[in-house]
């Protein structure tokens, strides 16, 4: 079962994920704080409370806003009707018809009676009156007239701005000192790869640095960048690469264009497809009828209904000559000629003969194979290691091997005897030293004993790769890794999560599950 250390023993009706050291928790229709040590700060004082940020959180009681800091000291009076926590020194609040702008020394900074303030960055703000904007300094100093219909951020030096020429809505940019630096005159701006903008004019796109130096205006019906500086571009149905400087990487025009395995462009032409390189240099014409991902070095392809494998130099490794072709496995890829299955090595040199009538892929060492109606496993010297009964068996992992029967899956070891006799409705392979498996709709994870380390409690698991699974309970979201570690949130981190219980919630920290 889960190693769970409880940190925080009390029961709560609800918690937030930790902030900046702290969490807030509800109790009885009140809100407090706590530390990561599950220290409260204060008493349940607090209506409804906001995060801390720069050590100070926006806390409410009677519908009066204020800020205290992270000994429960006030140090804003709750007298405002809403605040915005801290950012970069500054807080907005509001109160009655007045929109404020204060510091984190409570000092305040600006007071105005427009519709609202925004933050688009540490010291520029957008004010509103009636459905138009104007931009404002941190001191209140006006910066622009009340002349754009939105203002939003593209990155910390250039703002992305709407103004009404000649009855018609155009886009331009703003730098950080709201000066004009593109002019309106686009239907549409946005930011690609923090180094560029892409600009529309309704019919065509163009390109600009972030500099606001032109790389070509609008003239492309499609603009993609399929590599740091390879530029896809559509003139009419057909694809041609450029680079950032304009100048044209590929003579030719393509149906189709993608980046391979970092390094190649796939194009297809004349319904084959062929390869060239990041310059544009053809590496070889367009002769496959297919084409497969990288792995190992080594793609497989088809050329008039057979098979073989290139390397990244589009140079043919293994004979195009296989009806059915598998990827590479422990070096060994299985092979189908006239009906019959065998294995070939990374050189195209048959190691096992083409002979039985289905095979799977080795997996540490062993592949299941069918011939004559009757099912064994095999080493890579093609000795039979054993006769088993099974005509579905997944590739092994963790030394065991998920298996299908007429009451459900189930998990055998390398001599095809069942290690796991519970039966699954689903279940998937081991992935260091976990499997996610169901029953009756609810998902859970078992180690390779078979024990439960989740219980069957999620309505879903997906597997999201790069070592996380997302998973789904009542309405919330939680991430598993998979040596075993949970947590809300897979890209922080945060080492403590909240976890839901049937009644109320707990702050746990979740070790390694014993696997």
């Amino acid at each position: 079962m889960k190693e769970v250390r409880i940190v925080i023993d009390d029961e709560f009706d609800h918690v937030r994920d930790f902030q900046n050291g702290f969490a807030a928790v509800k109790k009885a229709g009140k809100y407090s704080f706590i530390n990561s040590s599950g220290e409260l700060i204060c008493d349940f004082l607090y209506d409804e409370v906001l995060n801390f940020s720069q050590n100070l959180a926006g806390v409410m009681i009677n519908d009066k806003w204020g800020f205290i800091d992270t000994k429960a000291k006030v140090v804003v009076d709750l007298v405002y009707d809403d605040v915005c926590s801290f950012v970069n020194d500054y807080a907005l609040l509001r109160q009655g018809n007045e929109n404020i702008i204060i510091d984190t020394q409570a000092n305040i900074i600006l007071k105005t009676e427009y519709d609202g303030i925004i933050r688009l960055s540490d010291k520029l703000f957008k004010i509103k009156k009636g459905d138009v904007f104007a931009l404002i300094d941190q001191n209140g100093n006006f910066l622009s007239d009340f002349e754009f219909l939105s203002i939003k951020r593209l990155n910390e030096k250039l703002f992305l701005y709407k103004q009404k020429i000649n009855g018609k809505v155009k886009c331009g940019v703003l730098n950080e000192f709201a000066k004009l630096v593109l002019e309106a005159k686009f239907d549409d701006i946005s930011l690609i790869n923090d180094e560029y903008l892409l600009v529309f004019d309704g019919f065509l796109y163009g390109l600009f640095d972030v500099n606001l130096n032109c790389i070509f205006d609008p003239m492309y019906k499609d603009v993609k960048f399929i590599a740091k500086d390879m530029i896809k571009v559509r003139v009419g149905t057909k694809y041609t690469l450029v680079d950032k400087n304009k100048n044209e990487l590929s003579k030719n025009s393509f149906d189709f264009m993608k980046i391979i395995d970092d390094e190649l462009v796939l194009f297809l032409e004349n319904s084959k497809f062929g390869f060239m390189d990041q310059n544009g240099m053809l590496i070889c014409e367009a002769k496959f009828d297919e084409v497969g991902e990288f792995v190992g070095g080594l793609a497989c392809v088809k050329i008039a209904n057979k098979y073989g494998f290139i390397d990244k130099n589009a140079k043919i490794i293994i004979d195009v000559m296989y009806d059915e072709l598998r990827f590479f496995s422990e070096n060994l890829a299985a092979f189908c000629v006239a009906g019959k299955w065998g294995f070939i090595n990374t050189k195209g040199k048959t190691i096992i003969e083409a002979k039985y009538d289905e095979a799977n892929s080795f997996s540490e060492g062993i592949a299941s194979v069918k011939k004559d109606n009757r099912y064994f496993l095999i080493n890579q010297n093609d000795e039979i290691l054993c006769e088993h009964e099974y005509e579905y068996m997944s590739c092994f992992s963790c030394g065991l091997a998920l298996v299908l029967t007429s009451d459900g899956f189930i998990y055998v070891d390398k001599n095809a005897n069942i290690v796991i006799k519970e039966h699954f409705d689903e279940a998937f392979d081991f992935k260091e030293g976990l499997a996610q498996v169901c029953i009756d709709n609810q998902w859970g994870f078992i180690n390779t004993n078979g024990e439960f380390v989740l219980d069957l409690q999620f309505e879903n698991v997906n597997d999201l790769g790069n070592g996380i699974y997302e998973l789904s309970k009542n309405g919330h979201k939680f991430y598993l890794e998979y040596n075993g570690k949970i947590t809300l949130n897979p890209f922080s981190q945060r080492q403590i999560a909240c976890i839901s219980k049937d009644i109320g919630w707990r702050i746990l920290r979740l070790l390694e599950l014993k696997v």
